[in-house]
């Protein structure tokens, strides 16, 4: 990282693109050739495609099909393919071979989910006439390959990447600083948090017979923290390494643990992945004259169906996803949520009420979560079969109150730095002092990591 920084920082700004483009692919090779050549074979499809949509006076849809349907394929190929012949073998009794497939000998490539999308949405901009199409090649390259936010986010829009990507920014040391904070940040949540009550949450979920209903519990809710401190932690060290950069990129989660309501929860968790949803699939369909438009339940449904199966080839995730839509639907239509909405914008919901739709709203995605973390629906029913023994003898307290400990530590550093657009560590006044806490926290964090490594869990989206 730091080198990659000195040599735009000393190549006059006029190659930057050159030297990101290249240091992205070595970065995505490196981890398994093939990825970068799978990258590059849809990068230059959606490239050309969109060239030709904006010469052809006609067949412009023909060229937008190449486009969308390249994506599209390469991403059913590597990620859905199996799934889709496991269900047809199921329903049609046929025998085709799931495991064979050059896809399954690759391996699905990281971060694919992400980039895929982010080039379908230009290419649908493109066609739509929201922008012209990048004609520097490299430019647009590098948008779909820029490695802070390849593997896992957040998913940009063209028109506010790329040109930053132009504007030929030099790294200077409050780049420098404001990025390394936000590493460091990213690595404390990510290290420290997630992986800590993730460990307590494997232990419970990969056996759960031996453990009572206070414990199952406690692990439902520390598995949707943890995937909560484990993405938003990466999107932190996403946001600084580009900010080493001088590039600013989106903010992907807007303190969602926070939220009064499940819908409010979905409008600031992943945010740029539901922005393309709600831009490319939610409004299309409620601005159609048929089924989706009414209140917009059909749109909604399969907003959550197709989140849901964006997370996994996995009917756990299309569970997990389904059950968020349906309450999200419900919310939507319920007076009493409607009414609380409307007071939360004018900042007038009471403050036990609020910790009570706080509280209502952590249990029902926690419980959700269930399904993101098991691996079949059966095995969510046996977490939720055990729990609902109500056993609640022999509970290990010293880990039930570290667990809680770290889970109320993050709540409170999310919520203050919300609330004053900055965290504790900024309000110190010395310098020294400042230095010292930031210092701890890398200490924290290199301690903390000589236990078993976990990698992040949005990487295999």
């Amino acid at each position: 990282m730091i080198l990659i920084v000195w040599l735009i920082y000393i190549s006059g700004k006029k190659y930057n693109w050159l030297i990101l483009t290249i240091a992205s692919y070595i970065f995505y090779a490196s981890i398994h050739i093939e990825y970068s050549i799978v990258m590059l074979a849809s990068t230059i499809v959606a490239y050309f495609s969109a060239i030709m949509m904006s010469k052809a006076k006609k067949g412009r849809v023909f060229f937008f099909l190449i486009g969308i349907l390249t994506d599209l394929s390469l991403l059913f190929f590597f990620k859905y393919l199996g799934f889709f012949l496991e269900n047809v073998n199921f329903l049609f009794g046929t025998e085709f071979d799931t495991g064979y497939s050059i896809a399954k000998n690759i391996i699905l490539p990281i971060g694919i989910s992400f980039y895929t999308f982010q080039s379908l949405s230009y290419t649908i901009d493109v066609y739509r006439k929201k922008r012209a199409p990048e004609t520097h090649f490299g430019y647009y390259a590098l948008y779909i390959s820029f490695f802070p936010q390849l593997i896992a986010g957040p998913i940009e829009r063209s028109q506010y990447l790329i040109p930053q990507l132009k504007e030929k920014v030099k790294p200077n040391l409050d780049h420098f600083m404001q990025g390394s904070k936000l590493i460091l940040w990213g690595l404390f949540k990510k290290i420290v948090i997630a992986d800590t009550i993730g460990t307590y949450a494997d232990n419970i979920y990969s056996n759960s017979n031996e453990y009572n209903s206070i414990e199952i519990a406690l692990a439902v809710y520390a598995f949707a923290f943890q995937v909560y401190y484990d993405f938003s932690g990466y999107s932190n060290i996403a946001i600084g390494s580009a900010k080493m950069f001088g590039i600013n990129l989106s903010m992907n989660f807007n303190n969602p643990l926070a939220s009064k309501n499940i819908t409010e929860l979905w409008s600031k968790w992943h945010i740029s992945l539901m922005t393309f949803l709600n831009t490319y699939i939610f409004r299309p369909l409620v601005t159609s004259r048929n089924l989706f438009h009414k209140w917009g339940v059909g749109a909604i449904f399969v907003v959550f169906f197709i989140s849901g199966l964006w997370h996994g080839a996995s009917w756990n995730f299309v569970t997990f996803g389904i059950l968020n839509g349906l309450i999200v639907i419900i919310e939507r239509q319920t007076k009493f949520v409607k009414k609380i909405q409307q007071l939360s914008k004018k900042n007038k919901v009471s403050k036990p009420l609020k910790f009570l739709l706080i509280i209502y709203t952590l249990s029902f995605f926690s419980f959700t979560s269930i399904w993101f973390k098991t691996i079949t629906n059966n095995d969510a029913i046996q977490i939720i079969s055990n729990f609902l023994k109500f056993n609640f003898n022999n509970t290990a307290i010293v880990n039930v109150l570290y667990v809680l400990f770290l889970m109320i530590l993050g709540v409170w550093l999310e919520t203050y730095r919300k609330h004053y657009q900055s965290t504790p560590i900024e309000i110190i006044k010395y310098n020294y002092g400042r230095v010292t806490i930031y210092t701890i926290l890398l200490v924290l964090v290199v301690l903390y990591s000589n236990h078993n490594e976990v990698p992040f869990i949005y990487y295999q989206f």
